[in-house]
């Protein structure tokens, strides 16, 4: 027995068993959603590939009813057709026009075929015959349709419009048109009919099932029907027969694979409601049917599923949450001491330990986390005196190294020292502190290091150096460079010594780069340099005023200095901080 309890409480083997009991709890309870939500998934996936098989099943069915009305329609004119075409054959077309009105023949016809609009008989001296029907249609409205129909049918082919709508109509009409020959074959008259598809798309939109929508189209994408409308006057004009409906992702897809391909599809429609929808092809009509239905009402029965099981989900998890407070709460004081102790450390404060005596997980955990405690400050104390020692070292070779330099000049014996100085000023000014700060001085003390590199014979020389003098002078910046840069933790500073005599105008060396590429750091140890020269006596030159170097400067400003650069020493010396006295 206690070997189990000593399993179930893991893995707090000393807290309280209650702690192990309610996460194994939770775990059960959230694997058990986990798996129903998953079944959930199973059966929307086949709710999904039902809903995809019924209704690719039923646009294909309302394509076929589509068909077979067509074919009965085209089969009962061809009918008419012959007998119209034996009574001109016999009568000719005079005698017939007068039998057909005194027996009603056509009249006749038009009753029993209430969809046929219009009639019309022209024969070859383009005399015509025409017959409307009950609809506020009249043949007039597709006059143009009507010259191109017989036009083709005397010429002896058979002619079939593509869609049509009147001007004033939202009624889809289609026109057929055959040739009228003789008993010798020879074309007498032609034959056509103007029929309104508002029948055909009533019983289609009848015979759609309550929740979808069905949708026609002619083939450019143009709105010929959609349940949504049905020829209501007021309709929305996404919706009205006519508007261009070639962006709804069913017509889309069905334009693009010209109706050979067709696939259930899932999409937001224009009105933004999230839909499921496939489209068919019309055999006989230009015509693409569409069905969809919104997704919401097809998966309902799934949805209100996995709405319960958030539902209880949610309630599952505060019940749990609630418990879980009460056991937090018994353990939240030792955890509070953890934190705030791993928060003093985090702050690096090593000196207070943490007071949690306990003998389970978490006492140990604080005794474990004391003596680490102690093992870091021992740890820090030590390198901190080792970074100290090795700071102070490498500041010692520095100034022997800015010492070896201004040994080798006695003209600009100092220099580098007050170019540091005066870079630290400007560097203020411009708001830089802390490491930046201080690698600037740096750099600034360093800036002329390459010349130990350069022979004392140049260096020295009171006179104006000659071209190729200056050639090998100008080789000082990447000389220090090449010195500073092998050693890792003065690479920061080699900005500046290496491009100090860059200008911003782009003239300068080694590298001639211009304004802001030259490295800011660069750019202040220029003007300190600039400075110091200009206000020391040199071989070829007196030293300037202050006041005059400042001018000098300023002069320069843009065309070989930094324009900010300069402000801020320019700054720096009218305010009172940059004083000749302090130097």
């Amino acid at each position: 027995m206690n070997k189990i309890l000593f399993l179930m409480s893991w893995p707090f083997r000393q807290l309280p068993l209650p702690l192990s009991l309610f996460l194994a709890i939770n775990t059960l309870t959230v694997a058990g959603f986990y798996f129903a939500y998953r079944n959930m998934e199973r059966t929307y996936d086949s709710f999904k590939i039902r809903e995809e098989e019924n209704q690719q099943s039923l646009v294909n069915r309302l394509a076929h009813e589509v068909d077979l009305e067509m074919n009965h329609t085209f089969q009962v004119f061809e009918n008419f057709t012959s007998s119209i075409s034996n009574a001109l054959q016999l009568l000719g077309f005079e005698s017939a026009y007068r039998n057909f009105t005194h027996r009603g023949t056509i009249t006749q016809f038009m009753k029993r075929n209430p969809n046929v609009v219009s009639l019309v008989i022209r024969d070859i001296l383009g005399r015509q015959y025409i017959e409307n029907g009950q609809s506020d249609l009249q043949a007039a409205d597709f006059a143009d349709y009507l010259e191109k129909a017989a036009a083709e049918s005397l010429n002896g082919h058979s002619y079939r419009s593509p869609i049509l709508k009147a001007p004033q109509s939202a009624t889809p009409v289609v026109m057929f048109s055959e040739p009228v020959r003789d008993s010798g074959g020879t074309l007498v008259a032609s034959l056509t009919v103007i029929i309104s598809l508002k029948p055909l798309v009533v019983d289609l939109l009848e015979f759609t099932p309550p929740n979808y929508q069905l949708f026609i189209c002619d083939d450019t994408g143009r709105l010929i029907a959609h349940s949504r409308t049905a020829f209501r006057e007021n309709a929305p004009s996404i919706f009205s027969p006519g508007s261009d409906f070639s962006n709804h992702p069913v017509v889309q897809f069905h334009i693009e694979t010209k109706g050979r391909l067709s696939q259930v599809q899932s999409y937001h429609s224009l009105d933004q409601q999230p839909f499921i929808g496939c489209s068919a092809q019309s055999s006989f009509l230009p015509w693409m049917l569409g069905i969809e239905i919104n997704r919401d009402i097809a998966f309902a029965t799934v949805t209100t599923m996995k709405k319960s099981l958030h539902k209880w989900l949610i309630v599952t998890l505060i019940v749990s949450s609630l418990v879980a407070l009460f056991l937090a709460h018994a353990i939240r004081m030792p955890l509070q001491q953890l934190l705030d102790g791993s928060m003093r450390v985090a702050s690096q404060s090593f000196s207070e330990p943490i007071q949690l005596q306990s003998g389970n997980e978490l006492g140990i955990l604080a005794r474990q986390f004391n003596k680490m405690q102690r093992s870091i400050q021992l740890y820090l104390d030590q390198i901190k005196e080792a970074a100290l020692r090795q700071k102070e070292t490498l500041l010692k070779a520095i100034y022997a190294l800015v010492n070896a330099i201004d040994a080798k000049d006695p003209y600009t014996k100092g220099h580098s020292k007050r170019v540091s100085r005066f870079a630290r000023f400007i560097a203020l000014e411009l708001g830089q502190t802390g490491t930046l700060l201080e690698r600037t001085e740096l750099s600034a003390l360093l800036h002329d290091i390459g010349k130990i590199g350069i022979d004392d014979n140049i260096l020295k020389k009171p006179a104006q150096l000659t071209a190729e003098e200056y050639e090998v002078m100008k080789t000082h910046p990447e000389k220090g460079f090449k010195i500073l840069g092998a050693i890792e933790d003065l690479q920061p500073i080699t900005d500046g010594l290496r491009y100090h005599h860059e200008n911003w105008g782009g003239d300068g060396y080694p590298r001639g780069l211009r304004g802001e590429a030259i490295p800011l750091q660069a750019r202040i140890v220029a003007v300190a340099d600039a400075f110091d020269a200009m206000t020391t006596n040199r071989p070829y030159q007196m030293a300037m005023s202050w006041e005059d170097a400042i001018n000098r400067l300023n002069e320069l400003s843009g065309i070989r200095f930094d324009p900010k650069v300069v402000g801020a020493i320019t700054h720096a010396f009218y305010s009172g901080k940059l004083c000749e006295e302090d130097f």
